[in-house]
């Protein structure tokens, strides 16, 4: 996707700064990323992603470390009772 933006009033500096990386484009790209990684009020689709995938590992690890233990017997027994 191309995004085509003007900037006023910017300092040669910058300009020349900018002019000076391989690529410009990608250069940009990487500061806005760092700077929104800062700025933790703004979430991204990832981001939502990641948050669900580590909750859902989560209450899998819970759900098998909280499972009562089955006796055997029982165990035994009950699946004798399906077979009856």
């Amino acid at each position: 996707m191309a995004i085509r933006k003007t900037f006023s009033f910017v300092d040669s500096a910058v300009v020349e700064w900018i002019d000076k990386q391989e690529n410009s484009s990608q250069y940009i790209a990487r500061l806005v990323r760092e700077d929104m990684e800062k700025d933790k009020s703004f979430v991204t689709k990832d981001d939502v992603v990641k948050l669900i995938e580590d909750k859902i590992k989560g209450l899998q690890l819970m759900q098998v470390e909280n499972r009562p233990q089955v006796d055997e017997e029982v165990m035994n027994g009950a699946l004798s009772l399906v077979g009856w």
